[in-house]
């Protein structure tokens, strides 16, 4: 087995486990009423998503988040910040 078949089988392995672990969350949290909780919650920033970049979070991620935010909110429908940081010139 070659080094690319390798990890692309952890990949698929990873993205399994994701969606096991939201499938018992789901099942945890679905008979939950939300009304019965007497705080409110706010995301984002005056009405719109609003993305800041972590610190463990590279460039390249960062970036598909920018691009998936793009693709599911439309230019101009979110806020982002990012960090310039290159890590690539570290040693």
């Amino acid at each position: 087995m070659s080094i690319d078949q390798r990890k692309r089988q952890k990949k698929l392995a990873k993205k399994k486990a994701k969606r096991k672990d939201y499938k018992i969350s789901r099942q945890l949290l679905m008979d939950l009423d939300p009304n019965v909780c007497p705080n409110q919650y706010i995301f984002g920033k005056d009405g719109k998503p609003f993305y800041i970049s972590g610190p463990n979070e590279n460039q390249n991620q960062s970036k598909k988040i920018v691009e998936k935010l793009l693709r599911n909110c439309g230019e101009g429908n979110f806020d982002y910040i990012v960090s310039s940081f290159d890590e690539s010139k570290i040693l």
